[in-house]
């Protein structure tokens, strides 16, 4: 009985904290990592990445889109756990990605690509780089992250950047 009462009473105080308000993490409705290599591609849809990896949240309802857009666009949504969207909020909490922005190595690149970020939620982050990073962690960590969901959760479409 102790014991749930403590929870309750920490409950009580996050939710009059203003802690839930102000975490600008629970505002987050969408997280999408794009990539698309530098060598020429057949790309099905111009102007869409070649790989796209999005999680979303619709109201109570958490969901997984991941498109290909190689030779044809395909694209595939599954439902997801709560747990497994609140492990992303973890990640861009962790590496503090509502506020990093990719830094650049210096001097001309062949053949890298495209890579980008986007966040929405109560503002939009949307980053995209044409040339490798020299702080690459926080955006490696979450892209490895919704590249191992989508590839256990999403069997048919095959990722390969």
């Amino acid at each position: 009985m102790r014991k749930a009462l403590l929870a309750f009473s920490i409950l009580i105080l996050f939710v009059s904290s203003g802690y839930a308000q102000n975490n600008p993490l629970t505002s987050i409705v969408e997280v999408s990592v794009q990539s698309t290599p530098g060598k020429p591609m057949d790309l099905a849809e111009a102007g869409k990445p070649a790989e796209q990896i999005i999680i979303r949240k619709e109201h109570d309802q958490f969901s997984l889109i991941v498109s290909r857009n190689v030779d044809c666009y395909v694209e595939k949504r599954i439902n997801i756990s709560l747990s497994e969207w609140q492990t992303a909020m973890n990640i861009i909490d962790k590496y503090n990605l509502l506020s990093w922005s990719p830094e650049l190595e210096e001097g001309p690149v062949y053949d890298f690509g495209k890579e980008g970020l986007l966040i929405i939620g109560e503002s939009k982050k949307e980053l995209q780089w044409e040339k490798p990073l020299l702080n690459p962690e926080p955006f490696l960590e979450l892209r490895k992250y919704l590249f191992s969901l989508a590839k256990d959760k999403i069997k048919d479409i095959q990722l390969f950047y």
